[in-house]
């Protein structure tokens, strides 16, 4: 009889010692297949954001090319266009002060005009 009982605790511990196999070949591959689903998750939420980055530039492409055109049909002035005329406004203006202080020149000394309109006469 104790025998018996020592054969059964035997295959007990032999079984228990599969049992504790088993379960650690199963926490190694459920170790093993949550990284690989967390890999998958990460490649899918990075394949998405790069898809996204990609539209992204595709639509700002599309919006600045469309904006172009609009600009062209429409015919308005361009930020060159206003630089160029920005630049010849500041240039008529220096000239424009130059004629007045000639002109002011001409004004302040009635003693020349006068005796240069008498000289013409």
């Amino acid at each position: 009889m104790f025998s018996v009982i020592k054969k059964a605790a035997f295959m007990g511990l032999g079984l228990s010692g599969r049992v504790k196999e088993l379960v650690d070949e199963l926490a190694t591959q459920g170790e093993e297949n949550q990284s690989n689903e967390a890999r998958r998750v990460k490649e899918f939420f990075e394949s998405i954001e790069n898809r996204c980055e990609n539209r992204k530039e595709q639509m700002s492409q599309k919006a600045a090319d469309l904006c172009s055109r609009v600009v062209t049909k429409v015919s308005l002035p361009t930020k060159d266009d206003f630089n160029r005329l920005e630049k010849e406004l500041h240039e008529l203006s220096g000239r424009f002060q130059q004629w007045e202080s000639r002109d002011g020149e001409n004004k302040a000394s009635p003693s020349s005009a006068s005796s240069e309109s008498r000289a013409s006469s």
